[in-house]
């Protein structure tokens, strides 16, 4: 594998981004070419390989995407690989007209320092841009430089003048005729060149991979974003397995899939007639046991159909006796009837007496009811009249203490007085001018409410006659139409009558409906009588029928018998003639001519003897085979010799300790220098087959670990450190003298691929002398069953019994035929005549029909026409009603506008006056004295403003001259206790404070005790009252529950013409109501007694008619209705149970041949409905065999007569199924075992791909850690075998089972076996980066949600370098340390902590993969970590429009130049801007 030295861009990129001619030189910053073979040969070599990180810097929008989609174009060829972009026309847009541009790539070999040219050159043909694509040429070349032609010296110009693309290519083609060392190759295909590529060792796949993981700037994490294992699996083997290794497995898969395909078909198909013939066997003779039972039962049947004929005749003379008894009965009945009507008469009578006796006693209950109802209203009255003279008490006590303190207050006043009386005589004259307003308004605000309430009413009406009116109309309306409808309908029917022809105008109508009608009758008559005789020639068609189907059912049997016979015929001697002929039987016996029936037994002994032969010697290759079995799969991976069993297992366990530990063999294969290795094996030889620790500090651990280790090693097993193992002066220990050579496959790779050549040839010598061995051994398998099966089917003498019978059955099947042949001739004769009755039927039943329904239509036509003269006139009426009452709405309406208005404007008045009510009480309220005014003083003239005028005056005139505060107030606290009492006082009735104003003047209400005392009594006199009301209820309920009883009892309720005045004589009329209720029940009693003598009479006629009726209705469904009324058959005359003994036992003979029949029947229905079943089953329903489709549409019938003939026809298709499935079967083996092959070697490579990603003992805690690690369990090989059969079944028929599409490339066949041969999947697991490097691993499933960005990204880079190293191991080069180049887009941008760049710098050098990166930023702490920093700049040419990229420093050799330092420094740049003020002028300009 080669690195990138230097790259050289020439006229090409967009006007933004354009090369004009720029070299990008990575060399000389590496490590000297060849420096492992300086280390081992101690050789001076001066040449260095190119930089193994390269930092690109270019800032963002430069064109750092434009240099990687140009470098990409050469190794990665196709417009549709461009990287970034789907767009195929992106390459267009960077070549100008005019240009013929070149992308050259300089390589190294690391190894040796020899160079290798890439280019690709680009041109327009005949230099014009276009939009086709084809336009552009493309040319990609190679060569191998010289120190005349090399990178600089490319004949790209002439002068200042470029070369055509085709002069270009003629320099090229002359120097190579010059100089053949420069190994030109030349060609315009993309696919030439890939292929080129891969010669070249340079990897397009790889290139491929980081076009993915360069899609988007900074985002080659996205690429490892695997959602599952097995799809980490799939995208690992697709890059590392070679898909042309494929290419056989998927041209053998194609050139069977048709068979592959098929075989599930055939195997269906093989399962169905297998199957069939099985079920087919036993039909033919359980459909001749039901013929016989059928017959039999038959018979018993008609036999069970005579006795019931006699019997319906005896049955029908019982009847008549019946119906003389029932006449008595009825006429016995009436007269019951008779007295049971008066009896219920008078019964109803006396329940009509009752119920009034009880509404009297009701109606007197609820009259004492309402009397003590009202005593009890009366006693509560009275008792909350008690109750409430204390608060008329508070009020007249408070009035009369504020009249005392007035008057006292008065007295002292003498001088106010004048003032005050002047006061007082206004505010009552005010007082009294209020209340008369207020009663003014309130009796104003009154009758407006009683205005409104009025026009409500008067509203309410008018909308519901407006409701009305409207109703009615549009009921008229709807009626109007149905109507018009109606006539419309029936002129349209008309006319429709007569366009059809079935009228010739409306006017004949009565007449066209008594033709049509008389047609339609001799119609029908003609149908009928032709009816009938089909019924007849079809009750003699199905007899003749019958007896051709019985003749060839006879025949048929004999033909198939015939057949069968033959076929067996035809079977033994093919068999035997086959048998007879096989070479390997002639070989067997070394005889010319073969006899079965006398050299079977010598070829079985002589196959068996080969067979045993065979089988020894394939043992003993599989016992050698099993011997080199282990080393074998271990070289095949590209492993060494694996060490022992236990020393593999104690480093595992070490491992998981976490103890770094590796196998003496495989830390010696690490020493570079071989005959170091071969001293320490020659040395220590103990250590090099042991277990080396890395630290010595655990050893300890170490010990802890491998004692605890089980089981136990039953060899010496030595665990020492790298330390000592390298130690120059450890030796072997004193004591061992001769120590016998290990194998240098152990340590030495190239003995170890010697090694694996010479196990290769003995495993493909062993491999295919057993394939021959096995293919030999079922081949006298096959032949060894053949015969056995051949004697078992043929014994000694019967192939001659065989000859003998099928020449019988030939003679009876020729009179069989003739039989058959008259039959034929007499069921045509009917069938003919039935086919012209059919043939005249149908037209004439079409004519009767057509009839039927014009006589249908004209009379439903007559009819609706005979009522069209009421239908107008109706329609007519309806809609001179829909007008009137739609006027008479309209003026409804208008009314309620009107009432609306009024209402409104009464209401507003009448809320006026309320208000002006609430306002002059509120006045009259506060006005002193207010309360002494009464209603019967008299109103003032004067209007109330002047009133409250002269009250505010003199009111200001008493306070300038009132008495002291102090007796002031002493009144004020009187009036305040006075409004508390009056509050109290005015919350009761004026009744009730009348009733306790009148008690306080009695002598009970002189004092608080003898209130107390009567307010005692008043409540226990309401007591007893409330008792006494609640006993005239509980008898009132109990009144109106007789009343209700009585009322029940009265089921039938009479109308009396007198009823009874009172309750007396109420009683005395119900006792005399039930004595003539018992006298109808005597009556009623004594005929009940004849009428029931009549009935038992009638019971023991009937019992007997009964009896023979039922024995008849047993018999209902044998004996025809018609055939009972025969004059020719006797009655039965014996007696019923005779009868019945009789019918039991004819009955008894019919079911149990009727059973016997059915079960015969069932039993062959059973059998073809199996048969029937099989044919239709689910697993058969792709099948599309005719026979199939007989057997699963025809009836049972069909299928017992057709059995033997489908028998006889699937036996040689059985045959031919075997014989085809076998051959499938053997190509199905070979491209499993193929394929089995392809899965074991691709988990090989997992586990190699485990070992190759093992990281640099430079990591710390990382060291000879595995960056991978993969863990599966593959199956068994049967299982695996199996499975991956599925995998081929299903790619053979293109689809899986839940109807995916699956491919048969190679690449898809190996990952869908991988998959089956893992039935449990896979775990993989992928170490953590971090700061730390600790031992943590995360599921690769895992990542994109446990992972940072920059963890996320160094992984993809980790993974993508262990990828690139083991496809180059794979690739045969295995010694071969370098691994290629990665170019990635802006990584820095995700992942620039320091130690994520180190991680992924010291494993890229570790597997050999070249980095080189572009970024857009300039961190020191970035920047450091790369050898080599190539800084780009994009200067733009201001007369051409374009900008050009040009590479301004090259950090490596820019700091090799650096003089000495001397304390100073330099300006290398500076950067002058201009600042605006706020005045929009612009500053002086500052340079920094």
């Amino acid at each position: 594998m080669y690195e990138l030295s230097r790259v050289r861009l020439r006229t090409v990129g967009p006007a933004g981004a354009r090369f004009h001619d720029v070299i990008l030189d990575l060399s000389g910053a590496g490590r000297p070419v060849g420096a492992e073979q300086e280390a081992l040969f101690d050789t001076a070599v001066t040449t260095r390989r190119p930089s193994p990180a390269s930092l690109i810097l270019l800032e963002n929008g430069g064109g750092k995407s434009v240099l990687l989609k140009l470098v990409f174009s050469v190794v990665l060829p196709g417009r549709r690989h461009t990287v970034g972009t789907t767009n195929t026309r992106v390459l267009e847009k960077f070549v100008m007209p005019k240009d013929v541009s070149h992308i050259v790539l300089e390589w190294m070999n690391p190894l040796t320092g020899e160079l290798l040219l890439t280019g690709k050159v680009l041109a327009w043909r005949n230099q014009i841009a276009s939009e086709v694509a084809d336009n552009l040429r493309e040319r990609w070349y190679c060569l191998q430089p010289s120190d005349e032609i090399h990178l600089s010296t490319l004949p790209m110009a002439v002068g200042a003048k470029s070369c055509t693309l085709d002069t270009y290519r003629d320099e090229l083609q002359e120097a190579y005729a010059a100089d053949q060392s420069l190994a030109l190759y030349w060609t315009r295909h993309q696919r030439d060149w890939t292929n080129r590529l891969r010669l070249l060792e340079l990897d397009p796949e790889l290139f491929r991979y980081q076009r993915e993981m360069n899609v988007d700037e900074g985002e080659a994490a996205n690429w490892l974003k695997l959602d599952s294992d097995v799809k980490f699996v799939d995208f690992l083997l697709r890059a590392i397995v070679k898909s042309d290794e494929m290419d056989d497995l998927a041209a053998l898969v194609t050139e069977h899939v048709e068979r592959l395909a098929g075989r599930g078909l055939l195997l269906t198909e093989q399962e169905f007639v297998a199957g069939a013939i099985d079920l087919l066997s036993p039909i033919a003779q359980q459909a001749e046991a039901a013929r016989w039972s059928r017959r039999r039962a038959e018979q018993a049947a008609r036999d069970v159909a005579e006795l019931g004929r006699r019997l319906r005749v005896r049955a029908r003379n019982e009847h008549d006796v019946v119906l003389g008894r029932r006449a008595k009965l009825a006429k016995s009945q009436e007269e019951l009837d008779e007295l049971t009507r008066e009896a219920e008469r008078a019964k109803a009578v006396a329940a009509e007496l009752r119920r009034y006796l009880a509404d009297l006693k009701h109606q007197a209950a609820q009259r004492e009811l309402r009397t003590r109802e009202q005593a009890l209203s009366r006693a509560r009255a009275l008792v909350e009249a008690w109750r409430e003279t204390s608060t008329v008490h508070e009020y007249d006590d408070s009035i009369a203490q504020v009249k005392a303190l007035t008057d006292l207050i008065g007295a002292e006043e003498e001088k106010a007085r004048p003032a005050l009386k002047e006061r007082d005589d206004a505010a009552r004259r005010l007082a009294r001018s209020l209340w008369a307003t207020a009663d003014e308004a309130a009796q104003t605000a009154s009758d407006e409410l009683k205005q409104v309430s009025t026009l409500e009413k008067e509203k309410s009406a008018a909308q519901e006659r407006a409701r009305r009116a409207y109703r009615d109309a549009t009921t008229a309306e709807h009626e109007a139409a149905k109507f018009d409808q109606l006539v419309t309908r029936l002129r349209e029917d008309i006319e429709a009558a007569v366009t059809d022809g079935l009228l010739h105008d409306a006017a004949a109508l009565s007449r066209t409906v008594e033709t049509v009608q008389e047609e339609r009758v001799n119609a029908a008559q003609r149908v009928t009588d032709l009816e009938r005789e089909w019924a007849e020639l079809a009750d003699r068609e199905a007899l003749a029928q019958d007896e051709l189907r019985k003749a060839e059912l006879e025949a048929g049997d004999l033909r198939g018998r015939r057949k069968q016979l033959s076929a067996r015929l035809e079977e033994v001697r093919t068999q035997t003639a086959r048998l007879e002929t096989t070479p390997r039987l002639v070989a067997l016996l070394g005889v010319p001519d073969i006899d079965l029936e006398r050299d079977i037994a010598s070829l079985l002994e002589a196959l068996n003897a080969a067979r045993r032969e065979a089988e020894r010697e394939r043992t003993e290759l599989r016992v050698a085979e099993s011997i080199d079995e282990q080393a074998r799969l271990a070289l095949a991976a590209g492993d060494l010799l694996p060490p022992a069993q236990v020393v593999s297992d104690a480093c595992k366990a070490l491992e998981d300790a976490k103890v770094v530990a590796v196998a003496g063999w495989r830390y010696l294969a690490a020493i570079p220098d071989a005959d170091r290795r071969r001293d320490i094996v020659e040395r220590l030889p103990h250590l090099a087959a042991g277990i080396l620790l890395h630290d010595p500090e655990d050893v300890d651990r170490a010990r802890e670990v491998l004692t605890a280790l089980r089981p136990q090693p039953t060899v010496f097993v030595s665990v020492a450190t790298t330390r000592t193992f390298t130690d120059p002066e450890a030796e072997l220990t004193d004591g061992v003298e001769v120590v016998i050579p290990p194998h240098p496959a152990l340590y030495d790779v190239d003995a170890a691929a010697v090694e694996h050549e010479a196990i290769d040839a003995r495993h493909a010598v062993r491999t295919a002398r057993a394939e021959e061995l096995t293919a030999r051994i079922e081949q006298d398998g096959n032949l060894t069953y053949a015969l056995t099966d051949w004697r078992t089917r043929y014994p000694e003498g019967s192939i001659t019994v065989l000859t003998e019978e099928h020449a019988g059955v030939v003679r009876r099947l020729i009179v069989a035929d003739a039989k058959v042949t008259e039959r034929q001739e007499a069921l045509e004769a009917l069938q003919e005549r039935r086919q012209k009755i059919k043939e005249e039927l149908p037209p004439l039943r079409e004519t009767r029909d057509s009839l039927t329904k014009r006589l249908v239509r004209l009379e439903e036509l007559a009819d609706r026409h005979g009522h069209l003269a009421e239908w107008t006139e109706r329609a007519a009426s309806e809609k001179e009603r829909m007008r009137e009452r739609q006027e008479a709405a309209g003026k409804a309406e208008d009314e309620v506008i009107e009432l609306q208005k009024l209402v409104t404007h009464h209401q507003r008045r009448a809320d006026e006056h309320q208000r002006t009510v609430r306002i002059v009480n509120d006045d009259r309220a506060k006005l002193p004295g207010s309360e002494d005014v009464r209603r019967s003083d008299p109103v003032p003239e004067l209007s109330t403003a002047l009133l409250r005028s002269m009250y505010d005056q003199a009111a200001a005139r008493y306070l300038r001259v009132q008495v002291g505060s102090d007796l002031l107030e002493e009144r004020e606290r009187a009036n305040e206790r006075a409004a508390k009492a009056k509050q109290g006082y005015f919350k009761l009735s004026e009744e009730l404070r009348n009733s306790s104003a009148a008690l306080l003047r009695s002598p009970e209400g002189s004092d608080e005790a003898a209130r107390a005392t009567a307010l005692s009594s008043a409540v226990h006199a309401a007591r007893a009252a409330e008792t006494a009301a609640r006993n005239a209820a509980v008898a009132a309920s109990r009144c109106a529950d007789e009343l209700t009883d009585a009322e029940g009892r009265a089921t039938m309720r009479v109308v009396l013409p007198k009823y009874p005045a009172d309750i007396d004589s109420c009683t005395e009329a119900v006792d005399e109501a039930d004595r003539q209720q018992n006298s109808s029940a005597r009556n009623l009693a004594g005929q009940h007694e004849v009428h029931t003598r009549l009935g038992h009479q009638l019971e023991g006629v009937e019992a007997s008619a009964k009896t023979f009726q039922f024995i008849v209705d047993g018999f209902t469904k044998d004996v025809p209705e018609g055939e009972g009324n025969a004059a020719d058959i006797a009655p039965y005359e014996g007696d019923a149970d005779a009868a019945q003994d009789l019918v039991t036992r004819l009955t008894k003979e019919r079911r149990t041949r009727e059973t016997k029949a059915h079960t015969d029947e069932q039993a062959l229905r059973t059998a073809t409905e199996k048969l029937t079943h099989h044919a239709g089953a689910e697993e058969f329903k792709d099948l599309h065999l005719r026979v199939q489709t007989q057997i699963r549409i025809a009836g049972w019938e069909t299928v017992a007569t057709r059995a033997t003939e489908w028998s006889d026809a699937l036996r040689p298709r059985l045959r031919a199924l075997t014989e085809e499935i076998d051959q499938t079967e053997r190509h199905r083996t070979l491209i499993v075992r193929n394929l089995k092959a392809k899965v074991d070697k691709a988990l090989a490579l997992l586990r190699q791909a485990q070992r190759m990603s093992r990281l640099p003992a430079s990591l710390d805690d990382w060291a000879a850690q595995e960056f991978l690690r993969f863990r599966f369990t593959p199956a068994q090989d049967d299982t695996a075998q199996l499975h991956i059969g599925e995998v081929i079944d299903e790619a053979a028929k293109g689809h899986t089972s839940d109807g995916r599409s699956v491919r048969r490339d190679g690449m898809s066949l190996l990952l869908a076996g991988v998959r089956a041969a893992v039935p449990r999947g896979f775990r993989i697991d992928m170490l953590k980066p971090d700061a730390v490097l600790r031992n943590e691993r995360i599921r690769v499933s895992e990542i994109k949600d446990v992972f940072s960005g920059g963890q996320h990204l160094t992984a993809a880079i980790l993974l993508y370098c262990t990828m690139a190293a083991l496809r180059a191991s794979n690739r045969g080069r295995v010694r071969d340390t370098h691994s290629g180049v990665l170019f990635l887009d802006n990584p820095i941008g995700r992942a620039n902590a320091d130690y994520l760049l180190a991680l992924q710098r010291k494993v890229a050098e570790a597997l050999g993969v070249q980095l080189i990166y572009t970024t857009g930023l300039s961190d020191d702490g970035t920047l450091r970590r790369f050898p080599l920093i190539l800084r780009l700049r994009n200067d733009a040419d201001l007369r051409a429009g374009r900008k050009y990229l040009t590479v301004t420093d090259r950090i490596q050799a820019t700091l090799d130049a650096l003089p000495e330092s001397d304390g100073t420094g330099s300006v290398t740049t500076t950067r002058i801007f201009k600042r605006e003020t706020e005045d929009g002028h612009t500053r002086e300009a500052q340079t920094e």
